[in-house]
């Protein structure tokens, strides 16, 4: 079992490695009530010498430092938050990616269930 943050992200990436039958990396995040922790994810696909089926390994691996959950203010100060808004576009615009692979490998497994 997954943290519910880190679940499309998983389930892209084991889909991933199934595909190319390769190791993916990535990073997530997982958020608590009262703090975010960066972790880095891996998947590594593998099979047993002495059996047919394969296998994957998920590594979670803790990134430094741990950031206290913080409101966001109403109004945004202009000084210094490019950066930082640069980042945050960027994180948003690979989550929807994630998540849209999400589907479209959900939406596979329908159509092989089928």
């Amino acid at each position: 079992m997954a943290r519910p943050g880190l679940l499309v992200d998983l389930r892209t990436m084991i889909d991933e490695a199934r595909e190319s039958d390769a190791p993916v990396r990535r990073d997530g995040r997982v958020q608590s009530e009262t703090h975010v922790q960066d972790v880095h994810l891996s998947v590594i696909p593998f099979r047993p010498q002495q059996s047919e089926g394969r296998y994957f390994i998920v590594l979670f691996e803790a990134a430094l430092g741990v950031r206290p959950v913080v409101s966001a203010p109403a109004e945004p100060a202009v000084t210094g938050q490019g950066s930082a808004q640069e980042r945050e576009l960027e994180r948003m615009k690979q989550e929807l990616a994630n998540t849209k692979a999400y589907v479209q490998s959900v939406v596979r497994g329908a159509r092989d269930f089928v």
